[in-house]
């Protein structure tokens, strides 16, 4: 018997990243759950995600995860509208804050020295990597 394949369209999203200024943010990393591949942001702060699958949600719909090093990441879900049109507009991205912690052993006691790392979600696998100081404290400063 013959068998018949069907393939469904992907969908491009483009847009543009900036700050909280309004002005373009280069270098933010672009991804999405629905697509096997990234964009980063041009100098204008511009991008476009393409072959990204809308699924067999109705209305079909897709996220967008925005990273990066200075900025707060963000996770934006998109619907139908802008998946046919393909733009998604301006996203705005707030700057980043100091990320502060302790590390604290099982009963409680601050541990001095310990490793400590941040992980991104999609792109870059370690965001950060540092250490506890002597009182068992960290913190990550945006750059």
């Amino acid at each position: 018997a013959p068998v018949r394949v069907v393939l469904r369209r992907a969908g491009v999203l483009r847009g543009r990243v900036v700050d909280a200024r309004g002005s373009p943010v280069a270098g933010v990393d672009v991804t999405s759950p629905r697509a096997p591949n990234y964009a980063t942001t041009d100098a204008a702060g511009r991008f476009e995600l393409a072959n990204i699958d809308a699924g067999d949600a109705e209305p079909p719909s897709a996220a967008l995860v925005f990273e990066s090093r200075d900025h707060a990441w963000r996770r934006i879900e998109f619907d139908a509208a802008a998946l046919t049109s393909g733009d998604v507009g301006d996203v705005v991205l707030s700057d980043g804050a100091p990320l502060r912690g302790r590390v604290v052993d099982e009963s409680g006691r601050l541990v001095a020295r310990a490793s400590v790392w941040i992980e991104g979600s999609s792109v870059r696998q370690i965001v950060a990597n540092l250490s506890t100081d002597e009182s068992g404290r960290f913190v990550l400063e945006h750059e």
